[in-house]
């Protein structure tokens, strides 16, 4: 996630990305790529914890306050670039998303703090970048590759409590597909 608001933020990792896919090359180099997915992105903010509250020029460690996951359902259509040599295609995507998130789930990791509760039953937008292989082992072909999403769509109301903040998700997505070809 990036944010304009002064916070340090973090990755989170999860596993949670598995959904359908279909792709139809429509010439010799280009093809379409569509599915839906079930996915999950999140983010850690982190606060400044001073070591001596008279002195701020001493220093600071970084305490995590919380966690929060979005459990999604996303919608990716992305146009494929690819070169075949034998039986391995080089591809490359390039595209926009759009999802929906269904619900989220935010976790205060620092006694000190409580979680925030926001409504977060929203459309989230953005686009789409990757590179990878796929191996042709026909009837199947497997596809691993790399995608990174930028979205484009404000996840909190971009004007809290009387200045502006804009704060959007990203993901970087490593991942693995198999195809039937038909």
């Amino acid at each position: 996630m990036s944010s304009t608001r002064n916070e340090d933020l973090g990755n989170v990792n999860s596993f949670k990305n598995y959904g359908l896919a279909y792709k139809y090359y429509s010439g010799k180099w280009v093809g379409i790529q569509v599915g839906i997915n079930y996915a999950e992105k999140g983010y850690l903010r982190y606060t400044r914890a001073y070591y001596d509250q008279q002195d701020l020029e001493k220093g600071y460690d970084l305490v995590d306050i919380s966690s929060r996951r979005f459990q999604l359902v996303e919608v990716p259509f992305v146009t494929q670039f690819h070169y075949e040599l034998w039986r391995i295609r080089a591809i490359a995507n390039a595209g926009v998303y759009g999802s929906y998130i269904l619900r989220s789930q935010s976790v205060a990791l620092h006694p000190d703090f409580q979680p925030d509760n926001f409504d977060f039953n929203k459309f989230d937008y953005g686009l789409r970048f990757g590179a990878g292989l796929a191996f042709m082992l026909h009837p199947l072909e497997i596809q691993l590759d790399f995608a990174y999403s930028i979205g484009l769509g404000y996840i909190y109301d971009p004007n809290v409590q009387g200045y502006t903040v804009y704060n959007r998700l990203s993901q970087m997505l490593l991942s693995a597909t198999v195809f039937f070809v038909l």
